[in-house]
């Protein structure tokens, strides 16, 4: 029970509102895996079309993944469009 409410809190502090950046990308050896506002789902979708899963409550928030892609691409892309 404690787990989950600390992940609660870590998660609320991403949130824009709170002064966060938006999303959270979690990379793991086999995928990565984004969650956030649709605006960043759907340019990751976008930009990285091939062999990617995404959906969600579009446009407003939404999750994205890949198998194909290095994490350093993604997290490039997510740096350059910070101001989006």
């Amino acid at each position: 029970m404690y787990t989950y409410l600390i992940i609660i809190a870590v998660v609320d502090r991403l949130h824009p509102a709170l002064g966060g950046i938006g999303y959270l990308l979690i990379i793991s050896p086999q995928e990565l895996n984004f969650f956030g506002q649709g605006q960043w789902v759907q340019a990751l979708a976008k930009t990285f079309p091939e062999a990617c899963w995404y959906g969600g409550a579009l446009p407003e928030r939404g999750f994205w993944g890949s198998h194909n892609l290095k994490a350093n691409t993604v997290i490039d892309f997510l740096q350059l469009n910070a101001q989006m």
